[in-house]
């Protein structure tokens, strides 16, 4: 794989896996929105795009998790037809297909499709699969002759209860256990 020994593609899985964690921990912590930016340094020197790969989520006011991937006219050049494909096959909707609203790939996530190891691993491998991220350090990308990719983060400072908000709506009534075995 590039001429990278085994010890390099273990730490760039380690990184991946960091990545994965931290993703899955702000979902779990009911973050408003993460946004992951993908910053691609070329190897033979190129300017990196204005406009970076990027991934994101945001938990919506009816408790949907709405999980995107950056829109076709946020790009330099419109998706391949194979990245297409992937982005349909990860389960995303092509721009538009939800409304005026949704100008990019999107997909929403209701209940267990909210669970966090999920989410993290999909938007992990939209990085990967569809924009061709990889986490390797910059000495390994330059010396195999491949872009480095740098992480930027965007989080919101604000936390919710998602599983509160989804009792307090969705029947925490329900839920609860008899309180006095004579009811």
């Amino acid at each position: 794989m590039f001429g990278i020994d085994a010890a390099e593609h273990e730490q760039a899985l380690r990184r991946c896996e960091v990545t994965r964690k931290r993703l899955a921990k702000y979902v779990r912590e009911g973050r408003d929105f993460v946004v992951l930016l993908a910053h691609e340094h070329a190897c033979d020197g190129t300017e990196p795009s204005e406009n970076p790969a990027y991934v994101q989520f945001a938990w919506r006011e009816d408790l949907r998790l709405q999980v995107e991937v950056q829109g076709d006219h946020y790009r330099d050049q419109p998706y391949s037809d194979s990245q297409r494909r992937m982005l349909v096959g990860l389960g995303y909707a092509p721009p538009f297909e939800h409304g005026d609203d949704f100008c990019n790939w999107v997909q929403f996530r209701h209940a267990e499709g909210c669970q966090p190891d999920s989410v993290a691993q999909l938007l992990v491998d939209s990085l990967w699969q569809v924009f061709g991220t990889h986490f390797h350090d910059a000495p390994t990308s330059l010396r195999a002759g491949v872009s480095h990719w740098r992480l930027e983060w965007m989080v919101s400072p604000r936390k919710r209860d998602i599983e509160a908000e989804i009792m307090r709506r969705f029947g925490a009534k329900l839920l609860q256990p008899k309180l006095n075995a004579s009811d």
